[in-house]
């Protein structure tokens, strides 16, 4: 699970609930976004998973795209 701003998903066109796949560098981690607009825009949160526990704790340019 990825968590997005409402409206930074809007913007990008992405819908809550959307397979989605977060680029950083030479990984590619497949994900299911959700939206809250109780956190900040600009921001990915990725929660500490199994599945992201190889992504540093702060993420420099990534790409969010959809599955």
């Amino acid at each position: 699970v990825l968590l997005l701003h409402a409206d930074d998903a809007a913007a990008l066109g992405l819908a809550d609930g959307l397979a989605v796949s977060l680029e950083c560098g030479d990984r590619l981690v497949p994900a299911t976004l959700r939206l809250s607009r109780a956190m900040a825009r600009g921001v990915i949160v990725a929660p500490r998973v199994p599945d992201l526990a190889g992504l540093p704790p702060i993420l420099g340019p990534c790409g969010l795209r959809r599955r």
